[in-house]
């Protein structure tokens, strides 16, 4: 299924969950590279998360997270499908938003 981002950004929410704003440290691991990379989730809800990186996996790709604290402890791990990218703009806005296999409470994320 390819969500267009244009959906998001003109008014048409197809979110079934509110967004919760954060800045948590993030590993990937998907088809790009061996082994994971770092990124940063920007925001997440029960359902999914936006994840900035300017590497971009490809839709329907089903990744691997760990949500960490700003000294990179875990927090949380799970697998997620990719359902949408940004790769238009600054690359510093780059990312994609992921739907997560099992919805988990944001509220509990202890992110200090």
């Amino acid at each position: 299924m390819d969500l267009n981002l244009h959906s998001f950004k003109y008014g048409h929410e197809r979110r079934k969950h509110p967004r919760k704003t954060v800045n948590l440290e993030s590993r990937i691991y998907s088809s790009i590279k061996r082994g994971s990379y770092s990124c940063k989730v920007s925001d997440i809800g029960i359902g999914g998360a936006f994840i900035r990186s300017p590497f971009m996996p490809t839709i329907g790709e089903t990744i691997t997270f760990e949500l960490l604290t700003k000294y990179y402890k875990p927090i949380v791990s799970g697998n997620a499908k990719v359902v949408w990218l940004k790769d238009q703009g600054p690359i510093s806005e780059h990312g994609f938003g992921v739907n997560f296999d099992v919805p988990f409470e944001v509220e509990s994320l202890d992110v200090n």
